[in-house]
């Protein structure tokens, strides 16, 4: 089973890191929802499957979203996909109403 899941890595090159990410939390909410049927909720787990398999070649954590080249098992694969989530943005508000005290 590794082997095939091998195979789909490398014939389906992604050329980001943001889709496997994306693909992969669709993967695992629908693994979750398909309780039912056991045939559909295993192709979507190996659908998470691929994906966790190609993002541990980039070095790609997938729940922060963070691509760190240093930890991929395949370098000269995550030197060729180098993006990541941007930072979130901080927005700091300043209380400006005025209250009477005594």
């Amino acid at each position: 089973m590794f082997e095939s899941l091998k195979q789909r890595a490398r014939s389906n090159q992604l050329t980001q890191c943001l889709p496997p990410k994306r693909t992969f939390a669709a993967s695992r909410d629908a693994t979750l929802l398909c309780e039912d049927d056991p045939d559909l909720r295993a192709c979507f787990r190996r659908g998470e499957q691929v994906c966790a398999f190609e993002a541990e070649q980039r070095g790609l954590d997938l729940e922060t979203g963070r691509h760190q080249t240093e930890r991929a098992k395949a370098p000269d694969r995550a030197m060729l996909h180098t993006d990541s989530d941007s930072e979130p943005i901080q927005v700091k508000r300043k209380v400006r109403d005025r209250v009477r005290t005594r």
